[in-house]
């Protein structure tokens, strides 16, 4: 699969996709949670903390999504703009822009995320629906989740044709390199 480029969404996340986190954190209902179903949740209350929407049925759920209302805040991206490089300042709006283009990185996964799992035909968002999405279409790899199997290395053959033809060209460059030598 070829990656592809990732472009920001123009528009707010659908309420349908809002809709869908909602219902798998009812699915998932008051606990107790395994570690995994607690990863799933903190994930699913990220996400509707990101559009700032607020679960009322549960008064935890609710403070917790109210005190997050966005991945990355101006304070933690300008500690990391300083450990970059410690004279740099960010301009306000470019603040804003870098905080925008990470929140919509962070919706553009959850989407596919969620659409991999409904393609699997499961109610439940787990790691690997995520681990996918990133591996395949950014080619980035999240350390301490590993595949089941071992990925095995691509090895590109070139047919006997393809080879042949290497070797026709590898001959004809031969002569001129000669002759290229003589004249000097």
């Amino acid at each position: 699969m070829a990656s592809q480029q990732f472009i920001p969404p123009k528009q707010p996340v659908p309420q349908t996709n809002i809709a869908i986190v909602k219902e798998k954190l009812r699915e998932l209902g008051n606990g107790p949670y395994t570690p995994e179903q607690q990863k799933q949740k903190d994930m699913l209350l990220n996400v509707l903390a990101s559009h700032n929407v607020h679960v009322g049925a549960d008064t935890s759920t609710s403070q917790s999504t109210s005190s997050q209302s966005q991945v990355l805040d101006k304070r933690a991206l300008q500690e990391l703009v300083k450990e970059v490089d410690p004279t740099e300042q960010l301009d306000e709006d470019v603040e804003d822009m870098l905080l925008q283009v990470a929140d919509d990185f962070i919706e553009n996964i959850i989407n596919t995320s969620c659409q991999l799992a409904k393609h699997r035909k499961s109610n439940i968002l787990e790691a690997k629906d995520v681990q996918f999405h990133l591996e395949r279409n950014f080619n980035i790899w999240i350390p301490g989740f590993s595949t089941d199997e071992l990925k095995p290395f691509k090895k590109s053959y070139a047919s006997e044709a393809h080879k042949q033809r290497l070797q026709l060209i590898k001959k004809s460059a031969k002569p001129a390199d000669s002759k290229d030598k003589n004249k000097d």
